[in-house]
């Protein structure tokens, strides 16, 4: 995205070497102070997991339901909602 984005303020690496950022940084960074650069990847990744879980949706057909787990579901939960 930065390279996509090349004009937004890398505000993640005034704080860390870009080799050294986690997925928890970014998710962190765009929730809490809603950085652009760090809400346009969360965007992104919503769209492929939202792709992802409609064709698995169509490959199980799952009567009960679906239940989204994990650390970076948990981190964007609110912007899911």
């Amino acid at each position: 995205m930065k390279q996509q984005f090349p004009e937004l303020p890398r505000v993640l690496e005034e704080n860390k070497n870009p080799d050294e950022l986690l997925s928890g940084d970014i998710i962190s960074c765009g929730m809490k102070t809603k950085d652009e650069l760090c809400m346009k990847v969360i965007r992104k990744f919503t769209e492929i997991f939202a792709v992802e879980v409609g064709n698995m949706c169509i490959k199980t057909l799952p009567t009960g339901g679906v239940y989204l787990l994990g650390g970076v579901t948990q981190g964007i939960m609110e912007f899911l909602e």
